[in-house]
C-alpha cells in the first residue's frame, strides 16, 4: 500500500517523499528521485559510492561534507547525484531537522556536478516534515545509515526482477531480505526502509528499544509471537483506528502505557563550592525545544538549529567573541535541548588547570600512608566511562572559558581523540587504551578579550566548529534592540548608545556584549551602576594607553553625544 493511502493529510508532502523514494529506488528498474526516468541508481553507481565512500572511510574530525567533497573528487555525476538523493532519504527519515539545512546540504552536493539538477518541486515540500524524531543516535552516526542505503542498493540489484517483484508483495520476506544487508549502527535506517516500503505493515518507529517496550506491555497479545513487527501488527489491530496516524503508540493514551520512564525530581541544592563538574539545570523541568529557546534569548532560531547541525556533524564547537554576548547561556540552553541534566557536564578552565585535572593523574592515595599515589580520574574519564555504558545516550560536555587554559597541555592525547574517535590512544598516567566516544559532544566557550583565537594552536582550532558571537554580526547583532522593545521599551536609548561606545572600543573582541543589560528591571540607575561598575571596569585594561577613548565612553558624555546626534538627524 502506497503512504498516500497510509499517512493523514497534513503528512502529504512527506508520503509524496516516501512513495517516489520506494518507485525509483525499488520498483524501477534503475531509477532517479530528483530525474525520474534517468539511469541514477544503477548497480555502477552504487558501487563507485561504495568504493569511495564505505570502502575509503574518512575517520578525520572535518564535517561530513568536508570529507564528501574529498571522497566524491573526480567522481561521476550519476554517483554525485545519486548520492545526493541519498542524503535527501536520510533527511526524510529525520523530522527535527531544519528544511533549509536539508535542503542547503542536498544543493550544494548537486552543485558538485558537472551538468548540476535541482531538487523537484513535490520533493522540497517533504523536507519540511520528516518521518520522525529520530534521537541523536541517527544523528551522530549519519555515515552509517547512508552506507546501509548504498548496501541495500547493491543488494537489491543482485536479485532478479521476479525476485524483486515477489518480495514487495511480501512484507515479510522483505524484511528477511533487508536482515541480510550489513547494517553496523544502521538500525534506525533498517526501520525506516520497512516502512516507507511497506507503511501498512511496518510501525513508523526507528528505535530498537521502543518496540521492546511496547511489546512488553501487551504480553497478552500474540504472547507466542517472536517477531516484535508481526506482534506490534497484532497489538495496533486492537487499537482504535482514529483519529488517524502513522504514530498510533505514539498517541499520548497510548504511550502511557509503555513509556513509563519519569525523571527523577531534583534533591534540592545545599551550599557548596562550585565543582568541576555538574548538572546545569533541574532535572525536574520538562526538555526544552530549540525553538522555545531561540525565543527565549531572542536569537534566529534558523541558525540556532544549524549550530546543532553542525555540533552533531563535528561533534565539537566554541563559541567566541567578547564578553556579555551569552556564549555560556547558549551552550548551556543548547544542550538542555539535546540531553537530560544528569548527562549534561560542565567544566570551567582556567590558567592552573593541567592534564591531571581534566583527564587523569597522581593523587595521594587515602590512607596509604606517606609517599603512597594512586591514578584519579578526571571528569573527561567520568564523562566517557557513562557515554560508553549506552551508546544511544548523548552526553554534553560544556567546557567554559576554554582558551583561559593551556589546550595543548590540558588536553594531552584528547587531541588526537577528538579526531579519531574509534582509535583508542595510551594514556599517560594509567597506560590504559582510551579512546572518545562518539555520543560525548563537546561545547567550548571562549572570551575573544582574553585570548584571541587565532592565538589558540592550529592543531586544536581545526578540530573545531568556530561560532562567532559578538554585537556586530548576526546572531548577535539586534538582539539588544530587539529585547529592549519587549522588556524595557523606555530604556530604547541603551541600545544606540552600546552601538556608540563600540564604535569608539574600534576592537571587536573588546566589544560591549548585550547581555550586560538584558536583566529584569532594567531602568536609569540600574543602567549607571552597570556601566559604573561592570562595563568600564571590563574595558579599563583595554583602553590604559587610550585615556582619550576613556573619557569619551563616560555615560553622561555619551549621552549627550547621543542627543546631539539624535538633534542633527531631525
Amino acid at each position: 500500500m502506497k503512504a498516500q493511502a497510509v499517512y493523514p493529510d497534513d503528512q502529504k508532502p512527506i508520503a509524496t517523499a516516501v512513495d517516489v523514494f520506494v518507485a525509483q529506488a525499488f520498483e524501477a528498474e534503475t531509477g532517479s528521485l530528483f530525474t525520474p526516468g534517468n539511469p541514477i541508481w544503477t548497480t555502477a553507481s552504487l558501487n563507485e559510492l561504495k568504493q569511495r565512500f564505505i570502502d575509503q572511510p574518512d575517520e578525520s574530525s572535518a564535517s561530513f561534507e568536508e570529507k564528501l567533497t574529498k571522497q566524491l573528487a573526480g567522481a561521476s555525476d550519476s554517483a554525485i547525484q545519486l548520492m545526493a538523493e541519498l542524503l535527501y532519504v536520510y533527511y526524510m527519515v529525520a523530522e527535527q531537522m531544519h528544511a533549509k539545512t536539508k535542503l542547503t546540504n542536498v544543493r550544494s552536493i548537486l552543485q558538485w556536478m558537472k551538468e548540476p539538477v535541482e531538487v523537484p518541486s513535490n520533493l522540497v515540500g517533504a523536507a519540511e516534515q520528516g518521518l520522525t524524531n529520530t534521537g541523536t543516535f541517527f544523528l551522530t552516526n549519519k555515515p552509517s545509515q547512508i552506507a546501509f542505503l548504498i548496501n541495500t542498493g547493491l543488494a537489491w540489484r543482485q536479485r532478479t526482477r521476479a525476485e524483486r517483484e515477489a518480495l514487495l508483495k511480501d512484507p515479510w520476506a522483505f524484511k528477511a531480505f533487508l536482515l541480510t544487508v550489513p547494517e553496523l549502527r544502521a538500525v534506525p535506517m533498517s526501520m525506516a526502509i520497512l516502512h516507507f516500503v511497506f507503511p501498512d505493515t511496518f510501525e513508523a518507529i526507528i528505535s530498537a528499544t521502543h518496540k521492546r517496550k511496547i511489546v512488553a506491555a501487551y504480553p497478552n497479545i500474540a504472547p507466542d509471537e517472536r517477531d516484535e513487527d508481526r506482534k506490534l501488527l497484532a497489538i495496533k489491530k486492537t487499537l482504535p483506528p482514529e483519529p488517524k496516524t502513522i504514530y498510533i503508540f505514539y498517541r499520548k493514551e497510548i504511550a502511557r502505557l509503555w513509556d513509563t520512564e519519569k525523571p527523577k525530581p531534583a534533591p534540592l541544592p545545599t551550599p557548596a563550592p562550585v565543582l568541576p563538574i555538574h548538572p546545569v539545570s533541574d532535572p525536574s523541568l520538562r526538555t526544552p525545544t530549540i525553538e522555545s529557546v531561540a525565543a527565549t534569548l531572542n536569537l534566529d532560531v534558523s541558525w540556532l538549529l544549524e549550530v546543532r547541525d553542525v555540533l552533531f556533524d563535528q561533534r565539537q564547537i566554541v563559541f567566541h567573541g567578547p564578553p556579555g554576548t551569552g556564549k555560556t547561556r547558549i551552550a548551556r540552553d543548547l544542550a538542555s535541548t539535546l540531553a537530560p541534566p544528569e548527562r549534561i557536564h560542565l567544566v570551567q578552565f582556567h590558567p592552573s588547570y593541567s592534564y591531571e585535572d581534566f583527564v587523569e593523574g597522581l593523587r595521594p592515595k587515602v590512607g596509604g600512608g606517606a609517599g603512597s599515589f594512586e591514578v584519579r580520574h578526571g571528569p573527561l574519564r567520568r564523562i566517557a566511562a557513562a557515554a560508553s555504558a549506552n551508546a544511544s545516550d548523548l552526553h554534553i560536555l560544556i567546557i567554559d572559558e576554554i582558551n583561559r587554559a593551556n589546550l595543548a597541555r590540558v588536553l594531552g592525547e584528547l587531541v588526537f581523540l577528538l579526531e579519531y574517535r574509534d582509535t583508542p590512544a595510551t594514556l599517560q598516567y594509567s597506560g590504559d587504551h582510551f579512546s572518545l566516544p562518539k555520543n560525548v559532544l563537546i561545547i567550548g566557550t571562549m572570551n575573544s578579550a582574553d585570548r584571541s583565537i587565532a592565538l589558540v594552536d592550529s592543531a586544536i582550532r581545526r578540530r573545531f566548529a568556530f561560532f562567532r558571537l559578538a554585537p556586530d554580526c548576526k546572531p548577535i547583532e539586534g538582539v539588544l534592540a530587539d529585547w529592549l522593545d519587549a522588556n524595557a521599551p523606555q530604556m530604547g536609548w541603551v541600545d544606540a548608545l552600546v552601538n556608540k561606545a563600540n564604535g569608539i572600543i574600534q576592537s571587536p573582541d573588546h566589544a560591549i556584549g548585550p547581555a550586560f543589560f538584558m536583566r529584569p528591571g532594567l531602568n536609569e540607575s540600574s543602567m549607571e551602576r552597570i556601566w559604573k561598575w561592570q562595563v568600564l571596569p571590563f574595558l579599563d585594561e583595554f583602553l590604559h594607553d587610550s585615556p582619550e577613548s576613556r573619557q569619551r565612553l563616560d555615560l553622561a558624555r555619551l549621552r549627550s553625544a547621543l542627543s546631539g546626534d539624535s538633534e542633527q538627524s531631525t
